[in-house]
């Protein structure tokens, strides 16, 4: 296939673009910035590059969708080019409304690729094919099928969006996408492909059978096939059937089966003593988000985890303001996010919490060193606990135990201020911070320092006696 009969041309004219494209789509999840990933690049970023170059907004509306096929396509540059036959059957298709009328609209969410050149063989008067890819609108969220065709001679192109709305049918969306363009296409634009727009838009039907049929799974698509040369039979000469072809009157697709699911976001809690999930008020925004993938594999799925959170993170006191973590949603292996939202905000407070000081003297040894005498200098310690109101008010110092482990001061002799670890025998409780006790650590038969005797003249007086 020659240049020519490609939209090589196309893609060369906007290739002075392509750089800052490129930048702007380095740029995904920042300065507001995002869309979902089974979109490369949407148009209405592109607009919006355009707009601020002082382009006329009729003309960015149409320059930017063309660039953004472009763009696109130039990556991987498929390109499928059907068969007279083959195109005029599948064209044909496209009057028999029943099809759509059942079909879901999921099964267009899955192009195979993420944007495709079909070349179709005089099908569409004046067209000689067109782009197809799935686009997200920044702002509303919207997700579509977009159309660009080309006319024949490959030299300019024009859009046409086909809204794709979820859990509705092909036909109900085909409707809906005609009551959009007469509303919101420019006469402008209409007036300067007129040849194209009639109100039913019946082509973009027939562009519809040729993107059902490349989504389906038993699709008869070969590489670069060869040009078939003419075949003379002779007497008794057994003709080599890849060069036979058959008249096609129907083609029969068989479609995987997408639905829409709506799932609900969940996060997994991570407790710890004192910090239980059942003691926090929460919620997450969005609540839920509608997915579309294989009907077989979204099943038994109901939720989608978006991910942990460590409930010793949210402190230890109760609050009236709540604490906000973001987390991206990912969808299920094999699903597409249809809800337009690309992150999730989980929102939680301490509905019940509280912390106090609470000494003990409650301070034992483990590992004691043979031959040593260990004395304790700290007499008491205030331990700083947390849970909840219940819990805490309920506690004493007897109920916190104090253990030193002296398993690495077998030698040693001194004063050392050692680790403890602090355990609580009743409730709920956490334990905030981390806890020593001062001890000096001697041989059996060194005897304690002597207390100091008073000095003279420091004895209490006697007492006076008079009567």
């Amino acid at each position: 296939m020659k240049d020519k009969d490609t939209p090589l041309g196309l893609v060369r004219a906007g290739k002075g673009f392509y750089d800052t494209m490129d930048i702007m789509k380095a740029a995904k999840g920042s300065h507001g910035l995002d869309w979902p990933n089974f979109c490369d690049l949407p148009v209405s970023a592109v607009t919006s590059l355009l707009s601020k170059r002082g382009a006329d907004p009729l003309i960015c509306e149409l320059i930017a969708a063309e660039l953004t096929a472009c763009y696109t396509w130039r990556k991987n540059k498929v390109l499928f080019a059907f068969d007279k036959d083959l195109s005029h059957a599948l064209a044909a298709q496209a009057d028999d409304i029943k099809d759509t009328d059942i079909l879901p609209t999921e099964i267009l969410l899955h192009p195979p690729y993420p944007c495709t050149f079909v070349k179709i063989s005089n099908v569409i008067s004046g067209l000689s094919g067109f782009w197809y890819w799935i686009d997200y609108e920044i702002g509303t969220g919207r997700i579509g099928l977009r159309f660009q065709f080309v006319v024949h001679d490959m030299k300019y192109s024009f859009p046409v969006i086909f809204h794709l709305l979820p859990g509705k049918t092909i036909r109900e969306c085909y409707n809906v996408t005609v009551t959009e363009f007469t509303k919101h296409m420019p006469l402008q634009i209409i007036e300067l492909f007129r040849d194209y727009f009639n109100t039913e838009l019946h082509y973009i039907l027939v562009a519809l059978q040729f993107v059902l049929y490349l989504s389906s799974g038993n699709a008869d698509v070969q590489d670069v096939p060869q040009p078939a040369s003419k075949v003379r039979k002779k007497p008794g000469q057994i003709l080599d059937k890849a060069n036979i072809h058959s008249s096609v009157e129907s083609v029969t697709a068989t479609l995987p089966v997408f639905v829409t699911k709506e799932l609900r976001l969940v996060v997994n809690f991570i407790d710890a003593p004192g910090c239980r999930a059942r003691n926090t008020e929460y919620f997450i925004e969005p609540a839920t988000i509608a997915v579309s993938g294989d009907a077989t594999e979204l099943k038994n799925v109901e939720t989608l985890v978006l991910g942990t959170y460590k409930l010793t993170e949210l402190g230890t006191t109760a609050s009236e303001s709540y604490t906000t973590t973001n987390y991206l949603i990912i969808p299920p292996d094999g699903c597409t996010n249809v809800s337009g939202v690309t992150r999730a905000a989980l929102r939680i407070r301490f509905e019940d919490m509280t912390s106090s000081p609470i000494s003990t003297e409650n301070i034992s040894w483990l590992n004691l060193p043979e031959g040593k005498q260990v004395e304790a200098l700290t007499g008491s310690l205030a331990v700083k606990v947390f849970g909840t109101e219940a819990d805490v008010s309920a506690l004493t110092g007897e109920d916190i135990v104090v253990t030193v482990d002296l398993d690495d001061y077998s030698a040693a002799s001194g004063t050392y201020t050692i680790p403890a670890e602090v355990t609580v025998d009743k409730g709920d409780i956490g334990i905030n911070g981390l806890y020593q006790i001062q001890a000096t650590i001697r041989e059996s038969t060194e005897e304690p320092p002597p207390e100091e005797a008073p000095a003279l003249g420091d004895e209490p007086a006697d007492e006076e006696i008079t009567g």
